[in-house]
């Protein structure tokens, strides 16, 4: 796979040809002379331009990949797949020899986080990685703490971050994945609690318990809270269905044989809700991406 991409200091297109990194290289090297010379400004644009050099190459074989499966010519696109997982890896380990420089970074991940909450052994994650339909689904975190995905063998999960999961996947694959991770329903005992209550998050059931024990322990409401239109969301985040509940003070008992079950979202909106089923991305996606906290000290019992 040839590349070369005309910058200061390219080299010949005989050497792109033999090694596809050869722009990034020089670009990192002349990022190093500049900084030793004290020109911080320009080695950072240089360590800036080695760093988009050195993805150009898996991302361009992987989009070639794409083009080659829509074409429907599958062996000449699993060979550029292929091309790009060697690129991407070739990559990370050039890129990981490079010596650190106090100021100016040549290549750092994005560590941004979707969310806080961290993956659990029972839990089923929503895999979604761009151009590749075949692999895109529920996977099961199993008792060691992996999923899998076809082809691309077992991910660690348990104990870590949604990005983070992203991460390991896109280091495997190629950042052109773009892989997107959800959580599509969650292991035994956890309930989640969102929208007008003091405490939002998620908290361990240990029994079988009614709603309004949820809504005490995370603090009760926080004003204004609409009572009579507390929303249930069970059936898992892939498919899920919402029940809306009165648990105001206006009919008293009405709803208190509503009880939890593990997995439930209760939502508990600032105004009357009167389609409950409108309301189900506002609830589901936040919860699906993990931005909640877990209060594992607290437990609805």
């Amino acid at each position: 796979m040839a590349l070369c991409i005309a910058v200061a200091g390219c080299g010949t297109a005989a050497r792109a040809a033999d090694d596809p990194f050869a722009a990034a290289r020089d670009a990192y090297a002349q990022g190093l002379r500049l900084y030793d010379r004290g020109d911080y400004a320009a080695a950072s644009e240089r360590f800036e331009q080695a760093k988009t050099l050195f993805r150009v190459v898996p991302e361009q074989a992987y989009r070639r990949g794409e083009q080659l499966y829509a074409a429907g010519r599958y062996a000449e696109a699993e060979a550029a797949f292929a091309a790009a997982k060697q690129a991407h890896e070739k990559f990370v380990e050039l890129t990981a020899a490079f010596p650190a420089q106090p100021d100016v970074v040549p290549y750092r991940e994005d560590d941004a986080q979707p969310g806080s909450y961290s993956v659990r052994r029972g839990d089923a994650l929503f895999v979604q990685i761009r151009g590749r339909a075949e692999f895109s689904g529920d996977c099961p975190v199993n008792n060691d703490g992996s999923f899998k995905i076809p082809g691309y063998g077992a991910f660690k999960a348990a104990g870590y971050t949604l990005g983070q999961v992203e991460q390991q996947i896109a280091t495997a694959l190629s950042p052109a994945a773009s892989p997107r991770v959800r959580v599509s329903a969650f292991g035994e005992g956890l309930v989640i609690i969102n929208g007008a209550v003091r405490f939002p998050g998620a908290y361990p059931l240990t029994n079988k318990r009614p709603v309004r024990d949820l809504i005490a322990l995370a603090g009760d409401y926080a004003a204004p809270a609409a009572a009579d239109s507390v929303i249930i969301v069970r059936g898992g985040l892939r498919r899920p269905v919402a029940q809306r509940i009165d648990l105001s003070m206006r009919t008293p008992g009405k709803d208190d044989n509503v009880f939890l079950a593990s997995g439930d979202i209760v939502f508990v909106p600032a105004q009357p809700v009167a389609d409950p089923k409108a309301m189900l991305p506002q609830i589901v996606e936040p919860v699906a991406a993990g931005k909640f906290t877990v209060f594992a000290g607290a437990a609805v019992r």
